[in-house]
């Protein structure tokens, strides 16, 4: 076998354990939105402390993963990946297996965000630096494609272990997952020597990411897209769960939704996928933020059709939720890929964690205000406060396909 040949092999198999290793860290991603209702119920939460439980996840998702990305620019990314999955061990232990309160709870988001903001930018920088230069961007297009499919593994795995134990054993599911993602990586994938990198040039990559105006469009138009993708994912059983008692049909009764819903991640991976080779190919003309764009405003489209169709037969509304999850992350591969063209290769970790930062602070925001409007328009029981709350979701859409425009033009000028 030739080096190049052996160097190929050695980057696809690094490529199938992160991948791997994503969705088994992921598998804790999703669990608290697939068993929301049974949580709502034994523990008496309002709206909006259900939406800040289902938000604080990414809050801490969104102060770790800057540290964490300006690290991989300094230390071995093995090592913080090992930490992350620690923590994510930590969070799916916490609740409610020591405690069931509600400070447990928020507790437990915590350690899960933090474990998510260890393994997912760090798993990135392993992985780029596993593949060789001219597959990179092909194979941080399937590692963030992974991402959809993961929480739709994240909700069926909820929904069986909910069946086999009650919700709780959603959470212990989750800790056991992320010991399989860490001995996955400490076992198969080669770690890196620190970079010596002073905390000056760190700085200055960060100064360098936060005057390129086209960094913070991109990341921009990622916390849209997080912001509704994330508040939808939190709230989507439960949205579910509202128009099966309105209709009161009978099949309702024999299925699980969060298992049914698990067909949203093969459906929407390859739309993502398509959406990312498309980019790519308009990137060669300069028209990669056209191609964005559109995907983000045809979220906006399957958003307004969903809203205008919340009181039809049940199963039109599921499959109007799937297609709506389709759409939402129809961009979200493309998105890193853009944003690490706007920037010097020696800055990656600085664009990341100027990206992380906007998107989980996106994504935390968009679920807590989600349920702060469901609270004050009606409640979980009224169709017209679940029309308000989709339409806060999908109007960080159009800031995303608003972003890109700005980026377009700026350039075109």
């Amino acid at each position: 076998m030739t080096k190049s040949a052996a160097r190929s092999a050695l980057g696809k198999r690094a490529i199938r354990v992160m991948c791997a290793a994503l969705l088994l860290n992921m598998v804790g991603f999703s669990n608290y939105g697939a068993v929301l209702p049974g949580i709502i119920h034994d523990l008496g939460l309002t709206p909006s402390e259900a939406g800040f439980a289902g938000g604080i996840f990414f809050l801490s998702y969104a102060i770790g993963s800057p540290l964490a990305s300006v690290l991989t620019d300094v230390f071995d990314p093995k090592r913080l990946y090992l930490a992350g999955c620690a923590a994510g061990l930590a969070g799916g232990l916490c609740f409610p297996l020591l405690s069931d309160s509600y400070a447990s709870l928020l507790v437990a988001r915590l350690l899960s965000g933090l474990g998510m903001a260890g393994t997912y930018i760090p798993g990135m920088t392993l992985l780029a630096a596993a593949v060789p230069v001219e597959h990179r961007a092909r194979a941080t297009s399937i590692y963030t494609s992974c991402l959809t499919l993961g929480t739709s593994g994240s909700f069926a795995s909820a929904a069986l272990l909910r069946m086999a134990g009650g919700w709780p054993f959603a959470f212990l599911g989750a800790a056991i997952a992320c010991l399989g993602a860490a001995a996955a990586v400490a076992l198969l994938m080669a770690g890196r020597q620190s970079l010596g990198a002073s905390l000056s040039a760190l700085f200055a990559n960060l100064r360098l990411v936060l005057r390129t105006r086209a960094v913070l469009l991109y990341a921009l138009a990622s916390a849209g897209n997080a912001w509704e993708g994330m508040a939808f994912r939190v709230w989507w059983i439960a949205l579910l769960a509202f128009c099966a008692g309105r209709t009161g049909e009978a099949w309702a009764n024999a299925v699980d939704f969060a298992l049914l819903s698990a067909v949203a991640g093969p459906l929407a991976m390859p739309v993502s996928a398509w959406v990312a080779a498309r980019a790519e190919t308009a990137a060669r003309q300069g028209r990669r933020e056209r191609v964005i764009a559109a995907a983000a405003f045809s979220s906006v489209a399957a958003g307004a059709l969903l809203i205008f169709n919340l009181d039809a037969p049940l199963w039109l509304v599921f499959a109007l939720t799937l297609l709506y999850q389709s759409t939402i992350f129809s961009d979200a591969s493309s998105l890193p890929v853009g944003i690490m063209a706007q920037a010097p290769a020696s800055a990656r970790g600085a664009v990341l964690a100027v990206q992380v930062t906007l998107t989980n602070s996106g994504s935390f925001i968009g679920a807590w205000v989600c349920g702060i409007v469901l609270a004050h328009t009606g409640g979980t029981g009224n169709i017209a406060a679940w029309r308000w709350t989709l339409a806060a979701m999908m109007a960080a859409s159009a800031v995303s396909a608003a972003a890109m425009i700005a980026v377009r033009a700026r350039r075109s000028t």
